[in-house]
Order: C-alpha cells, then sequence, then structure tokens
C-alpha cells in the first residue's frame, strides 16, 4: 500500500503527530539556544562567585616575581576561510607569605578580561596586595574583581535559557 494511501487512513489525531516538524525543529534550536545560555551563565557565574568569595580573603603583602604579556595569534578555518583571532596572555608570578609560611601565586584574577591589563601595569618587583583563602592559603589570587562585561554575559546567559520555560509543563 503507497504511504499517501495510508496516511489517510490514519485517525486525526496521528496526522497531526506527522504534522509536527516544525515544531520539532523550533523545539531543536530551542534547546540549543537554552544549553548555550545555561553554559554562558554557569560559566560568568562561577567567575562572579569565586571573585566575590576571595573579596572577603584576608589579605597580606606580595611582591611580582615574574610577569610576562604577550599577543597570541590564532589562525582557524571557517566556511568562508581563514579567520585570524588576536588575543592578549598573561602569566604572572607573585610570593606572598601566611603564618610564616612563603607561598608563590600564579592566579591572577579570576575574570580573563582583567588579567593582561592587571599584570601590564605590575612588572616584577612591584609590590601587590594579595587575597588568600585562610582554609587553604596557597589559593590566592591578587586582583578579585570582575569586569562589567561579565555581568553582561551573565546576564545574556539567563535571557538565553528563557526558552526553557517554554518546556516546563504547567501545573495546576
Amino acid at each position: 500500500m503507497p504511504e499517501s494511501d495510508s496516511f489517510d487512513e490514519l485517525p486525526e489525531s496521528i496526522k497531526k503527530l506527522r504534522r509536527r516538524p516544525t515544531n520539532s525543529r523550533l523545539a531543536i534550536v530551542l534547546l540549543v539556544v537554552g544549553f548555550a545560555g545555561l553554559l554562558l551563565a554557569f560559566l560568568n557565574g562561577s567567575t562572579v562567585f569565586q571573585s566575590n568569595r576571595a573579596r572577603t580573603w584576608p589579605t597580606t603583602p606580595g611582591v611580582v616575581l615574574t610577569e610576562r604579556t604577550w599577543k597570541d595569534t590564532q589562525w582557524h578555518d571557517g566556511s568562508v576561510g581563514q579567520h585570524k583571532y588576536l588575543s592578549t596572555q598573561s602569566a604572572m608570578t607573585y610570593a606572598y607569605a601566611v603564618n610564616n609560611q612563603h607561598l608563590v601565586g600564579r592566579t591572577i584574577s579570576y575574570d580573563f578580561c582583567r588579567r593582561a591589563p592587571f599584570a601590564q601595569a605590575h612588572p616584577a618587583g612591584r609590590a601587590v596586595s594579595v587575597h588568600y583563602n585562610p582554609a587553604k592559603p596557597s589559593d590566592a589570587v591578587v586582583d578579585p574583581g570582575c569586569d562589567r562585561s561579565t555581568f553582561v554575559y551573565l546576564f545574556l546567559g539567563v535571557l538565553l535559557m528563557s526558552p526553557f520555560g517554554a518546556f516546563v509543563p504547567a501545573t495546576g
């Protein structure tokens, strides 16, 4: 029996189910956008959480041992050709002491947007204030702040998650 003939013989409720590809495509798009929002909100929310937690930590004087900032160039093959991406990377080590224990830290900031500017402004030999975790003094950071863009991306992630609300069944 040809497919068109068998489709005509199906009950109307099953025919409606078969005509829903547009809705399922929309659902897939909304889920992908929602998951992207979830990832964006999680990553930026984690940065905000870590930064706010570090702001409450005690501080101790420290000194920058090494500082290095460089431009990183990456080439990516895309669908419309090669693209060149430039980014500024930073690395820093600093010495500090907690309870007569001498430590070396490497975390500049939990917010990647603040790392390079902070490192460039603090060359080797410069004094810094080190925020350290009292429960684990080796966990330290010299710039516990957050860039404004982190909050923008966090808000954008929450907005992108809103399509998930379309899939929550109504209760009542």
